[in-house]
């Protein structure tokens, strides 16, 4: 059965939605209601926060899961957005498939990121503002009090007596979001009392304008280990670039970065070097440009695999990827056969077929294979001899040609295996 997971932070926004929905779970049964509360461990009183969290969900029977995250205080997109990113891996890492989870944002938090992405330079998407529901990993994100004023939460919360936390930090204006809530929307109510029903109808608008643009197809392509990538041929300015990058982070469910990073990295992307690799971070993520193509590489990147045993028909997981065995058709090794995976070099020589050695670097270059990979690749060995690379297939023209005599024809050996290597 799938499970309802509220984000219960401990304020009066998600205290209330956890009474609002276990009370309608009492009345009509449904899935498993469950809590979750991230510990971002910023302030000293985050453990109490935690502890609040448990006594509430212990007060109404509720299972509640809390995770601590670590918050990237360095972030180039700022503390914020940093807790953020680690507060929504979280909750990514949690649901299985056809769980939901649903966060206590109303229509005042819709109003304040609106105002907020408008005065970031924000375009359709950015001021399309949080959307009712998305996928989240294999689940489902649900903000079910998006039409709902904050007021109208808090008033329903203090008739149920239900117990929260202030967050103290909710007062510091050095936030641009408290500036906002705290000094500016008041003095924007006093004359347009209506504006959150406003900028929320605006937010639908421009979610209709945005759905439509993110619908239309994109140059993606990948890597042959697997990058997602988009490519850049037929484009050749900065802004053309951007826009497209822009959407592709988009549809990924990726949060852009700002516009000047995103037309100065366009730039650097059309007059880099064939040699170049011009890069982005993002949080948890690192856009590459190589042979045109911009690719979406996961940070960090495991590093160069270790020497280990293998044996034909046994798969093994290596620091890159997962090694597998198909069945061979004619042309393999024998089940059983045991040999070694070991680490490569771009300067490494391998024997490329006809006696001809090759470097990696160069044996990459004629496959496709990104800079990246390159040290990740592992090279299966049998009989102290290099028999196959991921991608670049046997290195000696045919799999029987590999390995000593006898062990190939050992009659204790099984049936004729191919390697096969699936990228993580």
């Amino acid at each position: 059965m799938p499970t309802w997971w509220v984000a219960l932070s401990g304020g009066v926004d998600s205290a209330a939605l956890l009474h609002a929905v276990q009370q309608w779970h009492d009345r009509h049964g449904g899935p498993i209601i469950k809590a979750i509360h991230v510990n971002h461990d910023i302030q000293s009183a985050s453990g109490d926060w935690a502890q609040h969290a448990a006594a509430l969900c212990d007060a109404l029977g509720v299972e509640l899961t809390t995770v601590k995250v670590s918050v990237d205080a360095q972030s180039p997109q700022g503390p914020e957005a940093a807790a953020r990113a680690a507060r929504y891996g979280a909750f990514e890492r949690i649901l299985q498939e056809n769980d939901a989870l649903l966060l206590a944002h109303h229509r005042d938090d819709q109003a304040e990121t609106l105002l907020l992405r408008l005065l970031r330079g924000a375009g359709p998407v950015g001021l399309s503002g949080m959307p009712p529901s998305r996928p989240l990993g294999t689940g489902t994100l649900l903000r079910p009090w998006l039409g709902l004023d904050r007021a109208a939460i808090v008033q329903w919360a203090e008739a149920q007596a239900i117990s929260f936390v202030q967050d103290p930090s909710n007062q510091d204006n050095r936030f641009d979001r408290n500036f906002l809530r705290n000094q500016v929307l008041p003095l924007i109510s006093q004359r347009w009392s209506g504006y959150r029903e406003t900028l929320s109808r605006a937010a639908d608008l421009q979610r209709e304008l945005s759905s439509e643009l993110l619908a239309q197809s994109l140059p993606t392509v990948e890597s042959v280990c697997g990058d997602p990538g988009l490519s850049l041929e037929g484009l050749n300015d900065e802004i053309s670039v951007a826009t497209l990058l822009h959407r592709w982070l988009t549809v990924s469910g990726i949060s852009p970065p700002g516009r000047t990073r995103l037309q100065e990295f366009a730039r650097q992307c059309l007059s880099a070097h064939q040699d170049r690799q011009p890069s982005l971070r993002l949080t948890g993520e690192q856009l590459t440009h190589w042979r045109g193509v911009i690719y979406r590489i996961t940070e960090p990147l495991t590093s160069a695999i270790e020497t280990q045993s293998v044996t034909v028909g046994q798969p093994v997981t290596l620091a890159g990827g997962q090694l597998s065995w198909l069945e061979a058709d004619g042309d393999g090794l024998p089940a059983g056969l045991t040999g070694q995976c070991r680490p490569i070099s771009p300067s490494m020589r391998l024997p490329s077929g006809g006696g001809i050695h090759k470097s990696v670097k160069q044996l990459c270059q004629e496959h496709g294979v990104p800079p990246w990979w390159r040290d990740r690749l592992p090279l299966l060995c049998f009989a102290d001899e290099p028999y196959w690379l991921p991608i670049i297939g046997p290195l000696r023209g045919s799999f029987a040609d590999i390995g000593a005599d006898v062990a190939l024809k050992s009659s204790s050996l099984g049936p004729l295996l191919r390697p096969s290597w699936q990228p993580f």
